[in-house]
């Protein structure tokens, strides 16, 4: 199942597609109407988390203009619990509306409802063909079982480019991701450390590398993987 966060506050967008990468939903997120529509021409999700307060275009018109999209979930996302704002989400077209702080059971309880609904699809299970990437052990595991450790710098780039779900990272993005200033930062040092991963990567799983050059967009990780 495909997810698209729809959230302007940044820590919580980024924590929740953490937390649906991490159990195994293909997840991103966007802060906007624009950058949803975008998001949504390169890709249909199966599912729409939508914040109910965007800026510009709110989620409840968001919401009243995608309401007929076909095989699309909308589940609303706000701070208040107003009988109003759930009166007007369901008016809108949303399927289920989620209270901010959302609770993470309540949340996978409403995926598990979706993903059963899907054809062919029951729950956030990892495919055989995926990879992991996991974070404790700061290892990328290849669908063989072969296992690549990894610096902490290529855990960062990974699981940049891995919540993109197959979209590019860009070379900013992954710059920042490892905590430094773009506008300081040499591009070509991002180049290098992406070749020497790729590297890594191919000696250890026998020329597999699903690391990609995007030409002038970044790097994307092609293929499915779960983060645990």
């Amino acid at each position: 199942m495909k997810i698209i966060v729809a959230e302007d506050q940044i820590d919580l967008q980024e924590e929740l597609v953490y937390f649906l990468c991490r159990i195994g939903y293909a997840s991103i997120g966007v802060s906007n109407g624009r950058e949803l529509d975008q998001a949504m021409a390169r890709s249909q999700p199966d599912l729409l988390l939508l914040d109910i307060g965007l800026p510009g275009e709110d989620g409840v018109d968001i919401a009243s203009r995608l309401r007929d999209t076909p095989g699309l979930t909308i589940v609303m996302l706000t701070a208040r619990s107003g009988k109003e704002d759930r009166i007007r989400s369901f008016e809108s077209g949303a399927d289920n509306f989620l209270v901010k702080p959302v609770d993470y059971r309540e949340l996978q309880a409403v995926l598990e409802r979706v993903s059963q609904r899907l054809p062919g699809l029951a729950g956030p299970l990892v495919a055989p063909q995926a990879w992991q990437l996991l974070h404790p052990e700061c290892l990328l595991r290849s669908p063989r079982g072969q296992e690549v450790a990894l610096t902490a710098s290529e855990f960062s780039l990974l699981e940049c480019m891995v919540r993109r779900a197959g979209q590019p990272a860009t070379r900013r993005e992954l710059i920042e991701a490892q905590g430094h200033d773009y506008m300081t930062y040499d591009e070509r040092r991002i180049e290098v450390r992406i070749s020497r991963l790729r590297k890594k990567i191919r000696d250890v799983t026998a020329r597999d590398d699903p690391v990609k050059s995007e030409r002038g967009a970044g790097y994307a990780f092609k293929a499915p993987c779960v983060m645990t």
